[in-house]
This record gives C-alpha cells, sequence and structure tokens, in this order.
C-alpha cells in the first residue's frame, strides 16, 4: 500500500525507513510496519536497546530517509 501524505510532500510504503521529527520519539528512526486505511496514520517499529516496539504516528511526524 502507498500513501502520499499532502501536508509533508512525502509518498510512503510498508518497510520504508522513516525519522520521527516531532513528540517525545523525536529523531528516532523505524520502519513503516502498516499504512492504516484513513490514510493519516502509520504503524511504526522502533527499536529501544533489546526490544522493539510498535508506535502509531500521524503521517505528518515522519520523515522518510532515502537510503
Amino acid at each position: 500500500m502507498v500513501f502520499y501524505c499532502k501536508d509533508c510532500n512525502n509518498e510512503f510504503n510498508v518497510d520504508d525507513l522513516v525519522r520521527i521529527k516531532m513528540g517525545q520519539y523525536k529523531n528516532l528512526k523505524g520502519t513503516i510496519s502498516l499504512i492504516y486505511e484513513d490514510g493519516e496514520n502509520v504503524q511504526v517499529v522502533i527499536s529501544l536497546r533489546s526490544k522493539k516496539i510498535l508506535i502509531d504516528f500521524p503521517s505528518t511526524y515522519l520523515e522518510k530517509i532515502k537510503e
């Protein structure tokens, strides 16, 4: 599933590498695992030391990292 965020001028796909640019997780990197049907929210996998967590973010909080 591909989603284009109009507010942030990014196109997101599942498994894209992203950086969180707002909130308490600012500057952490993660991978998109799910794009919700509303298109405004995505689920990101973030690795914290020995644990991976899933967190939902508005797409405007994310910035795609060029590989």
